[in-house]
């Protein structure tokens, strides 16, 4: 049997290919209609603890979650982004979730939030380690408040961009995961246990 097999690791997921007959790697691709620079690419030596070292490199070590507050009788997207702070239990949650930082010349992953002197994006935000894993929170009561904006578009520019969403609700807040984002794929909704 005459196959050729491929795996292309991205930023999000490993994908596995076949193709009947033996094809070069330009060929392969092309046939896939994969969109990459032949030029950008590398030959790696067969040697087993290049390609060890090579998925080492590719591991994802940095992660960016959104956090929404939902407080009681918020229905819609454009409320829970509304809200410029939490309550107690929703401050206990982002404590359990990492430890309150200041963005103002945080050296360590950044999420795409701004470090600088301006605080585009707020003052401060939530940042934990799991293993050897950095990952940030986009908490929407830490980013900026826009008060002439109904739809927040700052802090929705962050959260609309994380793949998953964690909701914290009041006891008794109803939840509807409407919203309107190509990316965020996975809602996590928790409560504070009465």
């Amino acid at each position: 049997r005459n196959e050729t097999f491929m795996i292309i690791r991205d930023s999000y997921a490993n994908e596995f290919h076949r193709a009947n007959g033996h094809l070069s790697m330009e060929e392969f691709l092309k046939k896939l209609n994969y969109p990459i620079e032949f030029s950008n690419l590398k030959v790696l030596e067969h040697n087993f603890l290049d390609l060890v070292k090579l998925d080492d490199m590719m591991a994802i070590q940095n992660y960016k979650f959104g956090i929404l507050f939902c407080d009681k009788d918020q229905t819609t997207e454009n409320e829970w982004l509304g809200n410029a702070s939490g309550s107690d239990s929703f401050e206990k949650f982002l404590g359990i979730m990492g430890d309150k930082i200041e963005l103002c010349g945080w050296p360590n992953y950044k999420a795409g939030l701004d470090v600088g002197e301006t605080r585009a994006s707020g003052k401060y935000s939530v940042y934990t380690t799991f293993l050897d894993h950095r990952i940030m929170f986009h908490v929407s009561t830490l980013l900026p408040q826009d008060l002439k904006n109904e739809q927040q578009v700052t802090k929705k520019r962050f959260i609309g961009n994380d793949i998953v969403v964690i909701i914290f609700k009041e006891e008794g807040a109803p939840i509807i995961t409407k919203t309107r984002s190509q990316f965020n794929h996975i809602f996590i909704v928790v409560q504070e246990d009465p």
